[in-house]
C-alpha cells in the first residue's frame, strides 16, 4: 500500500478507496494488531490541532491493518465524510464476512445461525445495511439486506421489520414485494405482518380484506402493537422504552412505535381502522 506524504493525496486516497488491501483482509499479526491500538490510542480528539499529524498516523495504522474499521471511522470523521467509512463496510462485507458465511453454511447449514457466534457474522452485514439508511443510502442498502435474508431466510436477527419500515418511508416498494416475495413459507414476526398490513392499506388507498386479515394474523403474534399504536398516539418517549417492567412482548411492540408508529400516524385513517379492528374483535367478528 502506498504511504502518501501529502494530505490532499490522502484524503483522494481516503475516498476513493486506495488504502483498502483486497489481498491482506486483516493484520498479519497480533503485534500488528496491538500496535495499531497504541497509534489510535496516542491520537488526541479530531476537534483538537494536528490534523494533518492524525491522518498521518492513522495512515501508518492502515499499512498495518488495512481494513481497521475504527481507523476508517476516524478517517471519515476526520472528514466529515461517510463515506469513508461506507467504502470499507462495502469492501469488508463482500469479501470476507461473506466468505466466512458462506463456508459456514456449506460446513453446518442453515442451523448455524442458532449459535451467537455465528449470528455475529450477520449482525456485522445488518450494522452496514442499518448504516446505509440512516446516513441516507437507501438503494445501496437494499442488496445488503437482501443477501442477509437469502443467507438467513429465518430472519433470526429479526431485521425485517425495521428494514420494511425503512423501505416503505423510502417508498422503495419494488424492493418491499421483493421481501414480501422471500419471506412466503417462512413463520413471520407480528413486526412484519404489520408492516404488510401497511403497505396493503396504502396501495388500495384504505381498508381491504387481505389487509384487516394480516392484522388478525399479527395481533394473534403480538397483541400489544396495535394496542400500543392506539394508546400512544403512534409515538414511544425514550422513558417508556426503557421500563424494567416490560415483558417481552410488551418491549418489541415499543420497538416497533419507535421505528414504524410514524408510518401508521403520517397515513391518513390508520387509527380509525385500528379502532374499528379492535371494536370488531371484541365482538367476537
Amino acid at each position: 500500500m502506498k504511504l502518501y506524504t501529502d494530505v490532499i493525496q490522502v484524503r483522494k486516497a481516503i475516498i476513493e478507496g486506495s488504502f483498502f488491501n483486497s489481498e491482506k483482509i486483516e493484520a498479519a499479526s497480533q503485534e500488528d494488531r496491538e500496535e495499531v491500538v497504541r497509534i489510535i490510542a496516542q491520537l488526541p480528539d479530531f476537534l483538537e490541532d494536528g490534523f494533518e499529524d492524525n491522518i498521518f498516523l492513522l495512515q501508518k495504522a492502515l499499512r498495518l491493518d488495512p481494513n481497521n474499521p475504527v481507523v476508517y471511522q476516524m478517517l471519515g470523521e476526520y472528514e466529515d465524510n461517510s463515506e469513508a467509512e461506507l467504502f470499507f463496510w462495502n469492501k469488508i462485507a463482500n469479501s470476507k464476512y461473506e466468505s466466512i458465511i458462506k463456508t459456514l453454511l456449506e460446513e453446518e447449514g442453515p442451523d448455524i445461525w442458532e449459535k451467537e457466534g455465528a449470528r455475529k457474522l450477520l449482525k456485522d452485514k445488518a450494522a452496514y445495511g442499518e448504516l446505509l439508511l440512516r446516513r441516507g443510502y437507501p438503494k445501496e442498502a437494499i442488496p445488503e439486506y437482501q443477501k442477509i435474508f437469502d443467507l438467513d431466510p429465518k430472519d433470526h436477527l429479526n431485521l425485517k421489520g425495521f428494514y420494511g419500515a425503512s423501505l416503505l418511508e423510502e417508498q422503495e416498494y419494488e424492493a418491499f414485494e421483493e421481501l414480501l416475495e422471500c419471506s412466503k413459507g417462512v413463520q413471520s414476526r407480528a413486526e412484519h405482518l404489520f408492516n404488510h398490513a401497511l403497505y396493503l392499506y396504502r396501495k388500495e388507498g384504505g381498508r381491504n380484506p387481505k389487509a384487516n386479515r394480516l392484522l388478525v394474523e399479527a395481533d394473534k403474534l403480538n397483541e400489544y402493537i396495535s394496542l400500543y399504536l392506539i394508546e400512544y398516539d403512534m409515538s414511544v418517549d425514550l422513558k417508556d422504552f426503557l421500563r424494567k417492567d416490560l415483558l417481552g412482548p410488551q418491549r418489541e411492540a415499543m420497538s416497533y412505535i419507535r421505528y414504524a408508529g410514524y408510518l401508521w400516524r403520517e397515513t391518513k385513517g390508520t387509527k380509525r381502522w385500528l379502532h374499528n379492528f379492535h371494536r370488531a374483535m371484541k365482538k367476537g367478528k
